[in-house]
């Protein structure tokens, strides 16, 4: 197979993926490993083989990390095998043996302490008075909801229910729909928000929630959706000055999570409310990242009560 049949083969697998349930995020994924190994291809002049499969893997370990290069392998794995149960390809050129290790990164987690401080507190000084109800009703919901960045920045007034305590989730991951917590303090931060005046009256309930203020190109003001990395942003500056600990959106799902499962909440729901496809992501997330500081408490505590009593 040469550069130019595989290219017609990763076009085919990329269109047939959106039915499949991959979402719009995914299939950006997906394309990008799949034109980077094409892209290699024209470059290197070889025909599709297991050899070429290595080379690339080399050369793009050598300008992104170790887990980027493993997912990218994975995803060409997956379009290989797609195309050999489609009768387009007669091997797969991409051994699974060579396919580097994931490696676990090192998660910034936030104490109990500073989740409360979070929970509790007002807005903190240094935050500009006018998006300071919105940043707080963002972090909050985060914390309590177990949001994705994306799902935020997707959220409607249509999607609360402040009655029933409970937010739709209408495009999750996967193109997924789920139901997730909507507790008091949630409620209350983000009745606080819509109260503003922030976000412009009379918008359509089906507008995004949580947008900026921006001009169109005409000059007038318009209501826009919040980038990723705006998101990433007034939540790290906004964490930072309210508790001392700048942290990103993830880490606040993190929080979540483990605020439900030392609760009493089961893994099963905990797996519901985060969206995940499988409960044993949920279980790997909670006794990997978050169980073990919990148990170290709970150790220290022990040995602390039993060195009292002695």
């Amino acid at each position: 197979m040469n550069a130019n049949e595989y290219k017609a083969m990763a076009a085919a697998y990329l269109a047939a993926l959106p039915a499949a349930g991959k979402s719009p995020c995914t299939v950006k994924a997906y394309r990008n490993a799949a034109d980077s190994f094409g892209a290699y291809l024209d470059g290197s002049g070889e025909d599709v083989s297991p050899l070429a499969v290595i080379g690339w893997r080399s050369a793009l370990a050598a300008v992104v990390g170790n887990n980027t290069t493993a997912h990218s392998m994975t995803i060409l794995h997956a379009l290989f095998a797609w195309a050999n149960r489609n009768g387009l390809a007669e091997q797969n050129p991409v051994d699974v043996m060579e396919i580097p290790k994931h490696q676990r990164p090192d998660y910034d987690l936030l104490t109990l302490e500073e989740i409360e401080t979070l929970l509790r507190g007002n807005a903190p000084r240094g935050i500009n008075k006018k998006t300071s109800c919105r940043n707080r009703a963002i972090v909050i919901i985060l914390l309590q909801a177990g949001l994705r960045s994306d799902e935020v920045r997707s959220l409607t007034p249509a999607d609360l229910d402040f009655e029933n305590g409970a937010i739709t989730v209408k495009h999750g991951k996967g193109d997924k729909r789920r139901t997730v917590p909507f507790p008091a303090i949630a409620r209350a931060a983000m009745r606080d928000y819509l109260n503003s005046g922030y976000r412009p009256d009379g918008m359509n309930s089906n507008a995004v929630l949580f947008g900026t203020k921006a001009q169109n190109s005409s000059g007038a003001e318009a209501w826009a959706k919040l980038s990723s990395e705006a998101l990433r942003q007034l939540v790290r500056v906004y964490t930072g000055k309210a508790c001392g600990h700048s942290v990103y959106p993830h880490a606040l799902r993190h929080a979540a999570a483990s605020m439900w499962v030392s609760r009493g909440i089961s893994m099963r729901d905990t797996q519901n409310a985060l969206g995940h496809s499988s409960i044993l992501t949920t279980e790997r997330v909670y006794v990997s990242i978050l169980d073990p500081r919990g148990t170290a408490t709970k150790i220290n505590k022990a040995f602390d009560e039993a060195a009292e009593t002695a």
